[in-house]
């Protein structure tokens, strides 16, 4: 209360809206959710000291709540998400004279809510584009061919400038093959450095839309030091763009790769580990 004489029944508000708005997960603290109306009120009868807001008193209320999911088989794609939310504040002021003046303010906000974009990261061997050689298990100084398959997704907004980045250990190489070939996938020796420059990714991309992907090859050779261990192939993968509905831009982090392949429906169970 930022006035010289106190408030009297002090009144909170917040009314939500928006095609995003999963009512089941509204929580109020202090204050009843009228689902009828969906709006959230905060007054005397719930919060302490709303009878009387002395000058100078500060204080605050909270809610919480989740988006709907942005996907699903019913409903298909939820476009352009948002939750609304409006908050009125209202009481009275009494003046000297029994001069009752009634007191209003209100703030609204939108929440745009993130495209939920994916990138699913596989190690394959007996699968996919490529005809990959070598030992499985790897075996020491022998070169062992694997193919690494980034695949995106993304729900209800358009993402631009996206790319991915990953590095490779020392003792893995880039052989150069792609899968398209039309793919803008390419390789620094100096820094080893593996980028992707994928552009857009429109919405639905990979689950109502066209799948959006790309194969490549690494070569491991294996040494004496490595014996018993699963080496990493490929390290922590990294897709950033930009949510063009939601102007805020995304980060998809994806942990390193080793020789254990469990996406090939083909892998030995001891397939992972070096041998002599």
């Amino acid at each position: 209360n930022n006035l010289d004489t106190k408030i009297n029944n002090l009144v909170i508000s917040a009314k939500l809206s928006g095609n995003a708005l999963d009512r089941k997960t509204i929580s109020a603290n202090q204050g009843f959710y009228n689902s009828s109306a969906d709006t959230i009120t905060w007054d005397k009868n719930t919060k302490f000291g709303f009878a009387e807001v002395n000058p100078g008193d500060a204080g605050s209320v909270s809610f919480s709540v989740s988006p709907v999911s942005l996907f699903s088989d019913s409903s298909g794609m939820l476009a352009q998400p948002v939750i609304n939310i409006e908050v009125s504040i209202k009481g009275s002021n009494a003046f000297e004279g029994n001069t009752v003046k009634e007191i209003n303010n209100s703030e609204s906000k939108i929440i745009r809510i993130i495209s939920d974009a994916g990138l699913i990261a596989k190690v394959l061997y007996s699968s996919g584009p490529f005809t990959n050689t070598g030992p499985i298990p790897p075996k020491v100084g022998v070169h062992t061919i694997y193919t690494i398959n980034w695949a995106l997704s993304n729900t209800s907004n358009n993402i631009s400038k996206a790319k991915i980045n990953a590095t490779l250990p020392s003792w893995v190489s880039f052989v150069g093959t792609i899968s398209p070939s039309g793919e803008n996938l390419t390789y620094n020796p100096a820094t080893k450095q593996i980028t992707w420059d994928i552009g857009g990714i429109p919405t639905g991309t990979g689950i109502t839309g066209a799948d959006r992907q790309v194969s490549f090859q690494l070569d491991l050779n294996p040494s004496s030091s490595q014996v018993g261990n699963s080496p990493i192939l490929i390290n922590n993968a990294i897709l950033t763009g930009h949510d063009d509905f939601a102007n805020v831009d995304i980060t998809v982090n994806k942990n390193s790769l080793n020789t254990q392949l469990f996406n090939d429906p083909a892998f030995p169970n001891s397939g992972s580990r070096v041998v002599e």
